[in-house]
C-alpha cells in the first residue's frame, strides 16, 4: 500500500459453539505507522480510540464483522494483530483459533523528473527533440506512475514515443505504470517550433 493510502482490515468472529456467549469482545492492537479512520460492525460498538470491540451476544453458529479502515503513514511492514475473548460467557473450549494478524507493507519511493531539449534556443520551423526521464530512486517499486506533459505555447508535437506505458496527446498524460526502484523511464518528445 503506498505510504498515504487508505487500507481496510475486515475482521470475523464465529462462535464454534456449543453454547452461547453473550460479552464477546476483539482487542485491536494497531502498529505504529498506522493511523485508525474508523470502523464498521455488524453489530456492537469500538471504543473511542479503536482498541477494543464489544461485539454483543454472539449465539452458537452466528457470525459478526467489522471493517475497520486505517492510512498507511509510513514505509515497511506493519503487522495487525487481533484477538477475541469470550468475555464474561462460558470458557472457550479451543483458545487456539482466538487470534489473528494481517500484515501491510507501506511502499514509499523518491521519484525525479526532469526535462531536456537538444536544441536550447531553436528558430521557428526548427525541429527540437524534448527528453522526459522518470528516475525512481527508491526505495521501493511504484505502481500506477503518472506524468503530466502539456503542449506547449508556440509548440507542436510531432510524435511521442514513450520506453513504456502510453501517452494520451489530448491530456498530456503519460501513463507509465510500474517503475522499480533505481530504474528510469523515458518520453522522447518530437516537435517543430511554430
Amino acid at each position: 500500500v503506498p505510504v498515504g493510502d487508505e487500507v481496510t482490515y475486515t475482521i470475523t468472529v464465529i462462535n464454534h459453539g456449543p453454547l452461547d456467549v453473550t460479552t464477546p469482545v476483539v482487542t485491536e492492537s494497531l502498529p505504529a505507522g498506522l493511523t485508525f479512520l474508523g470502523a464498521d460492525p455488524s453489530q456492537g460498538s469500538w471504543s473511542g480510540d479503536f482498541s477494543s470491540w464489544d461485539v454483543g451476544p454472539l449465539a452458537s453458529g452466528e457470525v459478526a464483522t467489522s471493517t475497520l479502515d486505517a492510512v498507511v503513514e509510513a514505509p515497511g511492514l506493519h503487522q495487525n494483530d487481533v484477538d477475541v475473548t469470550s468475555g464474561g460467557g462460558p470458557p472457550d473450549a479451543d483458545p487456539s483459533n482466538n487470534g489473528d494478524s494481517a500484515v501491510v507493507e507501506g511502499l514509499a519511493a523518491d521519484l525525479e523528473i526532469a526535462k531536456v531539449a537538444d536544441v536550447p534556443d531553436p528558430v521557428p520551423g526548427a525541429s527540437v527533440v524534448f527528453t522526459v526521464t522518470l528516475t525512481n530512486n527508491g526505495p521501493n517499486t511504484t505502481n500506477g506512475v503518472e506524468v503530466v506533459d502539456a503542449a506547449l505555447f508556440g509548440v507542436t508535437f510531432d510524435s511521442v514515443v514513450p520506453s513504456q506505458g502510453s501517452f494520451d496527446a489530448g491530456t498530456g498524460v503519460w501513463s507509465v505504470g510500474q517503475v522499480a526502484a533505481g530504474t528510469d523511464a523515458t518520453l522522447t518528445v518530437n516537435a517543430t517550433i511554430d
